[in-house]
């Protein structure tokens, strides 16, 4: 057990990201553009169909009356013009390194209506940031939808905001898409925008029915902005945390539905990971210290915070934490974007210190031991009862129409947040599924390293899946099959000797 513990610990180590500023890129700056008339913004932008008077702070102010279809746009402000030259120097300032851009694009935030992930899949509203290209890579341009990665949960957290949170991840994902002529959309996810309002609990953290639902509802907001100009062909892209709701958005569109067609999704170094992981983190969290892996600790306190809230009701939140914590892990949730660490060390010096000591007991027990709950009517086995269901059922598989769409996996070989054996982990599950995966491994690439490099592959594939064009080369590395002594073909997910690795092990099951 020790040692299955250690292997499990060097899988969840990872190393502290970028923090992030309270700098407000947008401010007041009133709306100008539209269809009316350029305002000083730029040329009149040829796309727009929709009333875009707005001012920026209106779009974040209290939301009107959520009635309406999902995906409805509420409110909409220009932001800004950048020419094409402009929004390649832009993004060659956050690290990009593809091909030229052929467009600019007209910027927008907006606001619109969709749902969230509690009970009762009660109305919700979503703030977002869209980028409207002036040079279209068709007469009718295939739309894509953005989901970003981990920024914090809390009220400063909305990258439609803050293009400098995470590092500048956000936006390095959907500013080539733009300058390769796609409109594209990024919501900042339900729960972000008017943070704490009532009737408006966080944004659920890995959660496979909140934040999935605003990437897939915000397809209807871009199409309702050009729809004289939108092809029906859709593509779901995501990073990180963000390719953890895209592949969850894939897995209930056909229940859930999307305005057009789901034709591709492209994820960069997702987390696509079970989630009793987090649970296995609880047990073995008594000799993994916070101060290394903040990461790790922030995303169970975002996990378990979020689910709380929302499936349990609000001031639920903090719960399954240490009475003396809970008040600190409440402002975390609230204050803290990723990078800001002083709450999470104060929590405590190990991974468990935070949480009730019966919550570890239950929750985590089970999650590592793969035993099921005990039935001893403890307070420790209904915590395991309520939680472990939950737990298992983060990373939702891929059925039914979700099978057929192909999805593109993008990962760099030095990438230590997203770790080797996480990846592998994700890759196996979707092969598991029969998922249409291809798979692409960049060489000398971080986990923020494969956006900047990875996106002029990700364009050209996406112009491949939507319209024809001409398909990306092959890769220069990738998930390769390896082959033991006999010359037999081991799965991605092989020690290369025939072994298996903790995703698949038993008890646990992780590859559930």
């Amino acid at each position: 057990m020790l040692r299955r513990a250690l292997w499990v610990a060097c899988l969840f180590s990872v190393a502290p990201l970028a923090g992030c500023s309270s700098d407000d890129a947008g401010g007041s700056k009133q709306g100008t553009g539209g269809s009316g008339g350029t305002g000083g913004n730029g040329p009149v932008d040829a796309l727009l169909e929709a009333t875009c008077t707005d001012s920026i702070d209106d779009v974040y102010a209290t939301p009107p009356a959520l009635t309406g279809d999902a995906g409805a746009l509420l409110r909409c402000a220009h932001d800004k013009y950048l020419t094409k030259d402009e929004l390649l120097a832009q993004a060659k300032a956050r690290g990009y390194d593809g091909p030229d851009f052929v467009s600019g694009a007209h910027v927008y935030r907006v606001l619109f209506l969709t749902s969230r992930g509690d009970a009762t899949n009660s109305p919700g509203f979503s703030t977002g940031v869209v980028y409207l290209p002036d040079a279209p890579i068709a007469d009718k341009a295939p739309l894509v939808a953005s989901g970003h990665g981990t920024v914090g949960q809390g009220k400063d957290c909305l990258v439609s905001k803050n293009a400098t949170l995470a590092g500048g991840d956000p936006p390095a994902q959907w500013e080539p898409i733009a300058g390769a002529g796609y409109p594209v959309i990024a919501p900042d996810y339900a729960g972000y925008s008017q943070f704490g309002a009532a009737g408006n609990p966080v944004s659920g953290y890995l959660l496979p029915n909140d934040a999935p639902r605003s990437l897939l509802d915000s397809v209807h907001t871009l199409r309702s902005m050009i729809p004289s100009h939108a092809a029906q062909e859709v593509v779901l892209t995501g990073h990180s945390q963000g390719g953890h709701v895209a592949l969850s958005a894939l897995a209930m569109a056909e229940s859930h539905g999307i305005d057009g067609k789901l034709s591709g999704v492209v994820v960069y170094a997702p987390f696509w990971m079970s989630g009793l992981m987090l649970g296995v983190g609880l047990f073995i969290g008594g000799g993994i210290p916070i101060q290394g892996n903040e990461l790790l600790a922030g995303a169970g306190a975002w996990y378990y915070y979020s689910a709380a809230e929302l499936a349990d009701g609000p001031g639920h939140g903090a719960d399954m934490f240490a009475p003396a914590k809970q008040d600190t892990v409440k402002t975390f949730v609230s204050d803290a974007c990723l990078g800001d660490n002083t709450l999470l060390h104060s929590l405590g010096e190990f991974l468990a210190d935070p949480f009730d000591p019966e919550f570890v007991k239950g929750v985590g027990g089970s999650a590592m031991s793969g035993a099921p709950c005990a039935t001893d009517g403890s307070e420790a086995a209904k915590l395991c009862e309520k939680w472990l269901p939950r737990l298992k059922s983060s990373r939702p598989h891929l059925t039914g129409s979700a099978k057929s769409v192909p999805i593109l996996w993008m990962y760099g070989d030095k990438d230590t947040s997203v770790s080797p054996g996480f990846a592998t982990c994700g890759v196996d599950r979707l092969n598991a599924d029969g998922a249409a995966l291809e798979t692409c491994m960049m060489p000398g690439k971080t986990h923020g390293g494969i956006v900047r490099s990875g996106s002029g592959r990700v364009n050209q594939w996406i112009g491949a899946t939507t319209l024809g064009l001409p398909a990306p080369p092959p890769c220069d590395l990738d998930f390769t099959f390896t082959t033991d002594g006999t010359g037999a073909k081991l799965s991605s997910m092989s020690d290369g000797k025939g072994g298996q690795t903790v995703c698949q092990q038993p008890p646990n099951n992780l590859a559930d």
